[in-house]
């Protein structure tokens, strides 16, 4: 069976899209690149690689490939003890990297990561000022440090392509005695076009890891205010 065309946003938000990109100093075309290359990595492991070596390709190279081409434009590198990440000159926002699920890349759905998230992912989320976390003995956090974008990325191995976009997280539901979650709710989301990817291997689906997180809490959803 043929896969389906792709199916392009509408001509609005790819005009909308391409603007905000330029103000951030990206490109669609940089951030597409990012992506297929981390899937051509990805479909080089073979069953020989080491557990989760397709689900870490997928989720750090496009941040390896992001470094390569902006840190020689002023662009910063995240890491340790923080969230990995490529970070903006002037400091105001950073790129992360995840791998999300079959609504990632359509506007009429809300995506989620595919992989759990910990403890520095909560964080950022707070950090975003899209939502307060209230502690015993602690004080709220709602004022945003540096805004935290996540690159998503969905394979749809049967329509042959990979559904991106670059949104800002804004809910994480962890279960109660989890210490981990899934980010749920995304906003600014930047819709980008589907990229043509054919699979040649099959590898194991293994999800990304991540720091581990000793918050066991779940983190009710905020009203929004638009």
């Amino acid at each position: 069976m043929k896969p389906r065309p792709l199916q392009l946003p509408p001509l609005h938000i790819q005009a909308q899209t391409t603007g905000t990109l330029a103000g951030m100093g990206l490109s669609e075309e940089l951030l597409a690149e990012a992506v297929r290359f981390a899937y051509l990595e990805r479909e080089r492991c073979s069953g020989n690689d080491v557990n989760a070596a397709g689900g870490n390709a997928a989720w750090g190279k496009p941040l390896r490939f992001l470094r390569d081409k902006l840190l020689q434009e002023g662009w910063h590198r995240g890491g340790q003890p923080d969230l990995e990440s490529v970070i903006s000159p002037d400091r105001s926002f950073r790129i992360c990297s995840a791998a999300g699920n079959w609504a990632t890349g359509d506007i009429n759905a809300m995506p989620a990561t595919a992989g759990l998230k910990g403890r520095l992912t909560l964080d950022a989320i707070c950090d975003n000022g899209q939502m307060t976390l209230d502690l015993v003995g602690g004080s709220g956090r709602s004022v945003p440090q540096m805004q935290t974008r996540f690159l998503l990325h969905y394979l749809d191995e049967a329509n042959e392509h990979i559904r991106p976009e670059l949104s800002v997280p804004t809910h994480m539901t962890i279960a109660p005695n989890a210490k981990k979650g899934r980010i749920d709710e995304f906003k600014h989301r930047l819709i980008l076009k589907p990229i043509e990817f054919e699979t040649e291997t099959e590898i194991e689906d293994q999800h990304e890891e991540e720091f581990s997180d000793d918050l066991d809490i779940s983190i009710p959803r905020r009203a929004s205010s638009e």
